[in-house]
């Protein structure tokens, strides 16, 4: 079979090799680390443009590299595929058929039983004649047995390794079918999903798990043959697929696989793909901002993108670069030329769940040694880019502090960095790379709550210990000289010797109950970043490290932290996360429909800039207000009615006066302030183009959102620019 998703017949299935993908490619010369730009056409078997929206995926040299799109109701798609390696580079595509509507939803308990523990649902099933051939497929969070008219069916735990039963013939009978599942979860609601597909002899037919079912907080009388009275409508949280749990395989649901640009991924011989261009990658020289040896910039990275660890299935938004293998040398490449033309002087990679409730470093696991192989690629990498004559940054280790008492736990922490030292931090290979700090190889230990410094825990003495916490803005850490991986309001001020040694600006960050906490300070256009870069201006720290790279999944829906499992860490959707990796603009994640380009990068090379910028001349603008109504979903804010608040901040030499644009039309000239109330009423329905400019300000780094910036010759003014939807 050619690369295709077959539908059922009655969703008007189209085979892909129907469809005819033409690329042509903006840019066939491309400089080493930069984008090409390519657009593609999908047409169909009457040779017009198709409308119903084809998802395209990129292969490079015959493997998946890049992220994927989806084709508009015009039939047309475009790829912003960064270009890592220099030589010529064959580009192809292949089109999959959009993704399949599966109509199974998951249940869970109604809202007024949503705790750990059993529940109990059913729903009666009449059918006007007995049926043949019958087969049922159920996933469950944690697990379910379902019953049909009292015979116990499926036994199931969990989501993934999903099959067919069969049932015994003769068991759906003409007439009521009592169908009974008992569902169970001992950390949060029980989820259960059911499909029953039945031949009759009026054809197929299907039952699944949906909202005409009952939940019952207790075994209802005569469970699970008769029928029971009362209960409540279950509660609906998606269908398969979307925004819970996703159940792997599943009847209807596209194969997700191929979205992972892994260098596995090798496009077959007999695939039907597109015409072939080919892109001619240039080497070029880096440009790397003005170094600052008292002003370091450190940015945290993550190398936990690997089948065992941190995968792609709740990624708020969709890298450039694609749902990558952190194995792929290629994507530490990429990262690098970023990191380089950004001013970052070492990565601070993430080892820290590396360890945890491990009592000796001989027990971990095979996630950990999969992280180890990451993170081993990426030194490879550095290496290789150092001997080729570039300037890369040097490279450290977030590690983790083993959730054990003594003496256990401080051994194994001592094993672990003993084996980073030997391994590392001495090999001839990797000679210059380790970041040093007051003389030896710095590494930063996670240290929550202090405990190891609190208690005097003698860590190996070749290293320069400093320990990590986080929200020292708030607590006494700070104080004790923790450096912090992220801080709650502003970034912490850990002072030795009469010196700040290190802050942390974030992009996004929380408080302890999480994204969707009171406390929390989503992106905001950027506001979040500039005003953290305010304070690290004010202080001027010997290191600053940026809140961070790529951090890109978080807890599904329902699963989350705390006792109501809406605690979410690490991200939660686009406006509430903190990452600045390159994303596309327009492709739908777990959470939102939308993405930030190259915005975010585009701000901390402007702000890094700022920061070794003696004396300040230059200005970073961000907009403040509006920001998305519902938090979190979306990057593009929803407005309604004729009135706009429109707030604004800067970092760097404050402008005196400002205009503003909508759509390019002034409604704000020589502005003296930071606040304006702006009247709509001229402006119809649709997207509204807000720039604020900074008059007589000046930048060498335009924030622009789809393609990276280098410093430009010539300063311009400095703007912001953000996109609303204004509906009437």
């Amino acid at each position: 079979m050619s690369m295709l998703v077959v539908l059922c017949a009655a969703m008007g299935a189209l085979d892909t090799g129907q469809l005819k993908v033409t690329i042509t490619c903006e840019t066939p010369t491309v400089p080493m680390g930069d984008t090409a730009v390519v657009r593609a056409l999908v047409t169909g078997p009457e040779g017009r443009p198709f409308a119903g929206g084809a998802q395209l995926l990129p292969y490079v040299d015959g493997r998946r590299w890049g992220h994927h799109a989806t084709s508009d109701a015009s039939g047309r798609a475009t790829f912003r595929l960064p270009m890592p390696r220099p030589g010529k580079h064959d580009l192809r595509l292949v089109c999959r058929n959009p993704r399949a509507v599966t109509p199974a939803s998951w249940m869970w308990p109604s809202a007024t039983q949503g705790v750990p523990g059993p529940a109990w649902f059913q729903k009666t099933l009449t059918l006007p004649a007995a049926v043949g051939r019958a087969a049922v497929w159920a996933a469950a969070d944690d697990e379910v047995r379902l019953f049909i008219n009292g015979v116990e069916v499926v036994h199931k735990t969990g989501w993934n390794d999903n099959v067919a039963t069969p049932l015994p013939e003769g068991l759906l009978k003409a007439g009521d079918n009592i169908l009974s599942a008992w569902a169970n979860n001992g950390g949060g609601p029980a989820g259960v999903l059911l499909r029953l597909e039945m031949e009759t002899p009026d054809g197929p037919r299907l039952a699944v798990s949906d909202g005409t079912w009952k939940t019952f907080t207790q075994a209802p009388v005569g469970w699970p043959v008769a029928k029971a009275n009362g209960g409540e409508t279950p509660g609906l949280f998606g269908r398969a697929g979307e925004n819970v749990v996703v159940p792997r395989p599943w009847p209807g649901l596209e194969d997700t696989d191929p979205l992972y640009a892994d260098p596995v991924a090798v496009l077959g011989p007999d695939t039907p793909a597109s015409n072939t261009v080919e892109i001619q990658v240039e080497n070029r020289a880096l440009v790397r901002p003005p170094k600052d040896p008292g002003h370091l910039v450190g940015v945290q990275w993550e190398p936990w993108f690997t089948p065992r660890n941190a995968w792609w299935s709740t990624a708020q938004g969709v890298p450039l670069l694609g749902f990558y293998n952190s194995l792929n040398r290629d994507i530490t490449r990429q990262h690098v030329i970023w990191f380089i033309e950004s001013g970052v002087d070492f990565i601070v990679a993430d080892w820290s769940n590396h360890i945890w409730f491990k009592k000796s470093w001989k027990d971990i696991g095979a996630g950990s040694w999969e992280l180890i192989d990451a993170t081993t690629a990426a030194l490879d990498e550095l290496a290789a880019m150092r001997d080729e004559g570039l300037d890369v940054p040097k490279f450290t280790l977030l590690t983790g502090i083993s959730h054990v008492p003594p003496p256990d736990g401080p051994r194994c922490v001592n094993e672990q960095l003993a084996w980073i030292h030997d391994h590392y931090v001495a090999n001839p290979k990797y000679a210059g790379l380790w970041q040093t700090f007051e003389g030896k190889p710095l590494i930063m230990p996670l240290n929550l709550g202090a405990s190891y410094l609190k208690n005097h825990y003698k860590l190996d003495e070749r290293f320069c210990i400093r320990f990590m916490g986080a929200g020292t803005d708030h607590n006494e850490e700070a104080q004790l000289g923790l450096w912090s991986w992220m801080d709650h309001e502003y970034p912490g001020t850990p002072m030795k010797n009469g010196m700040v040694e290190s802050m942390t600006a974030s992009v996004g960050s929380f408080e302890g109950m999480g994204w969707l906490g009171a406390r929390t300070r989503g992106r905001r256009n950027g506001a979040t970043l500039v005003e953290d870069w305010n304070y690290v201006m004010q202080r001027q720290p010997k290191m600053v490290q940026l809140h961070q790279f790529n951090e890109f999944t978080g807890a599904r829906e329902g699963q989350a932290h705390g006792p109501g499992k809406d605690q979410f860490y690490d991200s939660y959707s686009i406006a509430l996360s903190d990452d600045f990796e390159p994303v596309t603009l327009d492709q739908a994640a777990y959470r939102g429909e939308d993405g930030y380009g190259f915005y975010y990068l585009n701000l901390v090379r402007a702000l890094v800039a700022l920061y070794r910028e003696h004396p300040v001349k230059s200005t970073v603008l961000a907009i403040q207000q509006p920001t998305p109504k519902r938090p979190g979903f979306t990057l593009k804010p929803v407005l309604t009615g004729n009135r706009l608040e429109l707030v604004w901040t800067w970092a760097g030499k404050r402008p005196d006066l400002f205009s503003v644009t909508i759509n390019d039309r002034v409604v704000l000239d020589h502005y003296p302030n930071f606040r304006a109330d702006i009247d709509l009423a001229a402006f119809g329905p649709g997207e509204l183009r807000i720039r604020v400019t900074g008059d007589g300000s000046r930048t060498r780094y335009p924030l622009a959102w789809d393609h990276a910036v280098r410093p430009l010759e010539e300063p311009v003014e400095a703007f912001a620019e953000v996109v609303c939807l204004l509906k009437r």
